[in-house]
């Protein structure tokens, strides 16, 4: 049985007889119900590889994988799939909520700031050729979503990325001592990103870890958790360290849909890895964050 036109986000049933119940409620209500049963597709499947791609960077990894340009693959693929999907759990009627409100405001913004820029051709390239692939894999990536369960597989893939690029930094990227103490330059990110990136995807790796659905799952993500943990230090990040402390805080504090015990055992997994790897220069390093004398305040450049 199909799902009825519907408006409002998807929730997710877990079996064919509560399926079949809230569609004829949500008929009644014009709320929308994502089945039980809904399988990766290849448009998911395709968004799954380009977030591999453009977010996890594994072609660049792996060099063999570069001459198939999958995250240009996957991505035509994922919008050729969205554009002939007809389901009404992937209307793009959905799309049309707040974050997408802000985001085309912002990408209208961009574009009447490119007649006043200092270097207008880079400014045109800036949005032309490069935030404009960002505003339409956002409607590809959120119209792809059909319900709880969908958000569920793609947070695994984006784990999965950041863990993949973690397991890299830390076999092929040795520290030193000096100044060699840290990661500098990695595959396509610096260290400061990559410490960004580690911790945007750590939150994912508490949630699975306790909600995983088998054993292995929650074991791989308490394994996730370790390697993010480990490479984050090898970067040597303060602008990653201050996001760190920002997003434990948020766990701690309001991440309640997971049990507090949970979060704080996943919290001590991480700083236990932190203080374990992280050396004495490091630790000078963060303490270097509210100097006066650093070079963020004195460097001309």
């Amino acid at each position: 049985m199909n799902p009825p036109a519907l408006s409002s986000p998807p929730t997710l049933v877990t079996n064919a007889a509560e399926w079949q119940l809230r569609v004829a409620s949500a008929e009644a209500v014009d709320r929308p119900v994502a089945a039980p049963d809904a399988k990766w597709d290849f448009l998911l499947l395709s968004v799954a590889g380009y977030i591999l791609t453009a977010v996890g960077r594994v072609h660049q990894l792996f060099p063999a994988l570069e001459v198939l340009h999958p995250a240009i693959l996957t991505g035509l693929f994922a919008m050729g799939c969205y554009l002939i999907d007809r389901r009404a759990d992937r209307s793009s009627a959905r799309l049309w909520v707040d974050t997408t409100r802000w985001l085309m405001a912002l990408f209208v913004w961009m574009i009447l700031s490119v007649p006043g820029g200092i270097n207008r051709g880079y400014s045109f390239d800036l949005v032309f050729g490069n935030f404009i692939k960002t505003v339409l894999m956002y409607f590809v990536i959120a119209g792809a979503v059909r319900g709880g369960r969908d958000v569920e597989r793609l947070a695994a893939v984006y784990l999965l990325g950041a863990a993949l690029y973690a397991g890299v930094v830390l076999l092929r990227f040795d520290v030193g001592s000096g100044d060699d103490w840290r990661i500098g330059r990695l595959v396509y990110y610096d260290a400061n990103d990559f410490a960004t990136f580690a911790v945007t995807a750590m939150p994912f790796g508490l949630y699975f870890a306790h909600r995983g659905r088998t054993p292995l799952a929650k074991g791989l993500a308490v394994v996730a958790l370790a390697a993010l943990s480990a490479a984050f230090v090898n970067s040597g990040s303060r602008g990653g360290f201050l996001a760190l402390a920002a997003t434990a805080g948020f766990i701690v504090l309001r991440y309640t849909a997971i049990a507090f015990r949970a979060r704080v055992a996943a919290l001590a997994l991480v700083g236990v890895v932190v203080l374990g790897t992280a050396s004495d220069k490091y630790w000078e390093q963060m303490g270097t964050i509210v100097s006066d004398t650093d070079y963020n305040h004195t460097a001309e450049t």
